[in-house]
């Protein structure tokens, strides 16, 4: 099933997303959560030496999940948005 964000929801996402939504969003899977926080890492030292996450960094992350794992982001999104 499809979870539907609004544009304004994704938006405040992008904008003021938690340090550690990752966490939040996948806190029933421990190992996950790790396999993700190192993929968050790479992406923020390989896009650029800023150490505060861009937007940029965010979409890239997104768009590297699987389609169960937007799934789950999508709903965080939408309770915590």
């Amino acid at each position: 099933m499809k979870t539907e964000i609004t544009l304004n929801q994704l938006i405040d996402f992008l904008n003021g997303f938690k340090p550690d939504f990752i966490d939040q969003v996948w806190k029933d899977d421990k190992h996950l959560v790790e396999h993700l926080n190192k993929k968050w890492v790479g992406i923020c030292r390989q896009l650029d030496t800023n150490p505060t996450p861009q937007t940029s960094h965010i979409q890239t992350f997104i768009s590297q999940l699987d389609n169960k794992n937007r799934e789950l982001l999508a709903n965080y999104i939408k309770k915590t948005y």
